[in-house]
């Protein structure tokens, strides 16, 4: 009754809140100006995959807006008026709320990247200072409070930064951002900003999005207007182009990723009376930060009693009901960012159907994260379904439920779901279990304090054994990405599992053929399992050749010929970054001067502008992709015809 009130309480609720609101689902939204004012979008896949667009009517269109972001708290957009300074509120009508010049917010200031936080309660900026040409303060605007008070802090980084975008990962809870004055991906923390050794990029990014699953996307393309979606390795930096999109100039992107996911599972699956069972809680944030305040309670039949809580993850949270009670409840629990587990043991004291349904609550959310949420049932397709568990009753009990295949294929195993006290097998053991390893009849006959078990089985055959192949290992060209793949005789497996022994740089750990830019040596371990809980592993060494390689010409000739005009770094892609190339002559003047570029760039390459026949000297910092730094030097010759 307590869920039924709890759900209908909601349903009126979120109707009226939601007339207005938008929605946390897998769509972005896109901002930006056009010939006819500024434009507001919502973006989706389609069930084919083909990128739509829906329009949503500014209501103020002459507005140059910045700074977009998403409240889970409100479920509104927020941005700033770029030239006025003004705080936005857009509803998903369109509608533009003009909220005011937030107090102690620098007007003299420009802000082109921001971020509601997490918790949907901030909307954080980045003051860049035109005058000195660089990012100088980040701004926190409190959303929920009269007069929007911006709290301040300095940026601190190593390089002058100009940050165009930035964007929560919400499974790991780390701040990203694009700095367009270095053409880097980099990480912010409180106030710093961290450059890491990300190759450069000529896209400009507006606008930074992740979805819920922790993948970064960006919005931009050329300095006048932007059309391209791209997708980010936020591990390395590198971008690929996804699709086209609505074409427009000073545009921003967001979406909302932050989502919680609750879970519960009952094991096993066959409930017998006077025999414990499990009970698990599992609560999946990625809502970028943790979460307080939250309501867990899951009520029991009476038929039930909780016997004892075997482990939890949460640290302040104080079990309200629990233990001798068929009620569950935590009132005030901590969610921390990850997966959060909960289990317990209960036993079945009393008669009770032959099917038992059961279902918890989560509640006390942000309007975002859902409000409430039901526990899922993972083992399902259909959401936020109840577990329906089995009583095993006398004449009820199969043999075949109760069956597991060795998983060299060889045997079974026959067990018992109670702690008999007694038991007869047809082979004359009287344990909880047996192996069997010969096709024929089996019978068993057992008891404990309140059910009597009899049944019997015919094993036919047993299954093949479980095999994986990872193929002989590889000698690969540093920086050159390829895909790992693997052979097995199971076509469908519950889990697949990457892990390496060093740094692991695959694109993914649960894929079947994952991606690889090898850096270094290394080698990478896969472990599947099957339906059966089978589970086998292989092993694939992966040699990286080519590693720290960097080629100089030793004479060029720029006479326009289009041969050898041009003087630069070669180097295998991917494999390095030159932080400094220079060309001195013989009295040890600077004729060229390059930072922070990439190898086989002829856009950094010397020419040998207004210098005349002999040799020159070059000398180059190079910082290699695995982290080490070299400085190497050498002699070029030019000779011109």
């Amino acid at each position: 009754m307590k869920t039924l009130l709890i759900i209908l309480f909601w349903v009126f609720f979120a109707h009226a809140l939601f007339a207005q609101a938008f929605q946390c689902n897998d769509r972005f939204y896109l901002i930006g100006q056009s010939a006819a004012g500024s434009f507001l979008e919502a973006n989706y896949w389609d069930e084919n995959g083909t990128l739509r667009a829906e329009e949503i009517t500014l209501s103020e269109p002459d507005r140059q807006y910045t700074c977009l972001g998403m409240s889970i708290q409100d479920m509104h957009l927020y941005a700033l008026d770029f030239n006025t300074k003004e705080l936005l509120r857009i509803n998903a009508d369109g509608q533009v709320d003009n909220l005011g010049v937030p107090e102690a917010l620098r007007t003299d200031l420009e802000y082109w990247a921001g971020y509601v936080a997490p918790e949907g309660r901030r909307l954080v900026v980045v003051g860049y200072d035109k005058t000195e040409g660089r990012d100088k303060e980040i701004y926190s605007i409190n959303l929920v409070r009269e007069g929007n008070y911006a709290g301040v802090t300095q940026v601190v980084s190593t390089l002058p930064t100009q940050i165009t975008d930035i964007s929560l990962d919400p499974v790991y809870g780390t701040l990203y951002g694009y700095d367009k004055r270095n053409k880097q991906i980099v990480s912010i923390g409180t106030n710093s900003i961290t450059h890491h050794q990300h190759r450069k990029v000529g896209e400009l990014v507006e606008g930074l999005f992740f979805d819920e699953f922790g993948q970064l996307y960006a919005y931009g393309g050329g300095e006048i207007e932007q059309s391209t979606l791209y997708k980010i390795n936020k591990f390395n930096g590198e971008f690929e182009t996804i699709a086209s999109v609505t074409r427009g100039q000073f545009s921003d992107a967001c979406s909302c990723a932050f989502r919680m996911r609750f879970e519960r599972t009952v094991t096993p699956h066959y409930i017998v009376p006077c025999e414990p069972f499990t009970i698990e809680y599992t609560i999946f944030n990625s809502a970028g930060e943790g979460k307080t305040g939250g309501f867990l309670e899951d009520i029991l039949p009476e038929s039930i009693v909780i016997t004892e809580v075997v482990d939890h993850t949460f640290t302040l949270a104080t079990i309200e009901s629990g233990v001798s009670s068929s009620v569950f409840s935590i009132p005030n629990l901590d969610i921390l960012i990850g997966e959060n587990t909960i289990t317990l043991k209960a036993e079945l004291v009393a008669d009770a159907a032959a099917t038992l349904s059961t279902q918890a609550t989560l509640e006390n959310l942000a309007l975002g994260l859902g409000g409430y949420l039901l526990s899922d049932n993972p083992g399902t397709q259909a959401p936020e379904d109840p577990n329906i568990n089995q009583l095993t009753q006398n004449e009820s009990f199969d043999l075949q439920n109760h069956i597991a295949f060795d998983c060299s294929g060889e045997q079974a195993q026959l067990s018992l779901p109670i702690t008999p006290t007694g038991v007869i097998w047809s082979t004359g053991e009287q344990t909880p279990s047996i192996a069997v390893s010969e096709i024929g009849w089996y019978w068993v006959e057992a008891k404990n304090e309140c059910i009597t078990l009899r049944d019997s089985i015919y094993i036919d055959s047993f299954p093949e054994a479980l095999e994986l192949n990872l193929g002989e290992d590889l000698i690969v060209q540093q920086g050159k990405p390829f895909q790992l793949a693997f052979q097995t005789n199971v076509d469908s497996l519950t889990t697949i599992k990457w892990s390496s022994q060093n740094e692991f740089e695959l694109d993914c750990t649960d894929c079947w053929q994952p991606s690889l830019l090898p850096l270094r040596d290394n080698t990478y371990f896969l472990a599947i399992t099957n339906a059966a809980g089978c589970t086998v592993q292989d092993s694939i060494r992966i040699q990286v050749e080519g590693q720290q390689s960097i080629y100089a010409a030793t004479a060029f000739s720029p006479d326009g010929d289009g041969i050898n005009d041009a003087f630069y770094l070669q180097g295998i892609e991917g494999a390095s970054l030159i932080r400094s190339f220079q060309v001195f002559d013989r009295w040890g003047s600077v004729l060229h001067d390059v930072r922070d570029a990439n190898p086989n760039d002829i856009n950094t390459a010397w020419l040998g502008e207004n210098a005349v026949n002999g040799s020159y000297v070059w000398v180059a910092e190079i910082s290699w992709l695995e982290g080490k730094s070299e400085v190497l030097k050498g002699v070029v010759d030019l000779v011109r015809e």
